[in-house]
């Protein structure tokens, strides 16, 4: 068990406020300008993650960068060379209107009912 007198070898050199002994005013200067520099990185990344609207906007333009990806590569997906569609999305097509018309007549019917 370790006593608070003892110390390891990595602090033997620094004062508890993390200075180096006999460090010299321009030393103590670059370490104070390096902590405030740490400080507003540490103070930037809170403020944005508490920034809600800042969010919802990345999260929307990430959507909207996904859905254009998508969208491209069923467009490429779904034509041929020439950019005329292919018949299986026509039959793609048909089942979506059918599935639809059912769900369609189904609503209908239950409200009927």
């Amino acid at each position: 068990m370790t006593t608070p007198d003892e110390t390891t070898t990595d602090r033997v050199d620094t004062q508890p406020d993390g200075v180096a002994k006999g460090a010299g005013p321009e030393e103590i200067k670059a370490d104070i300008e390096r902590t405030r520099a740490e400080l507003g990185q540490t103070v930037e990344a809170l403020s944005s993650k508490l920034d809600v609207k800042a969010q919802a906007r990345r999260m929307a333009a990430d959507g909207k960068v996904r859905a254009n990806e998508l969208a491209t590569r069923v467009q490429a997906s779904a034509t041929d060379r020439q950019g005329k569609p292919v018949a299986t999305v026509w039959f793609g097509l048909g089942g979506m209107l059918v599935a639809g018309a059912a769900v369609a007549v189904l609503l209908a019917w239950k409200r009927r009912r």
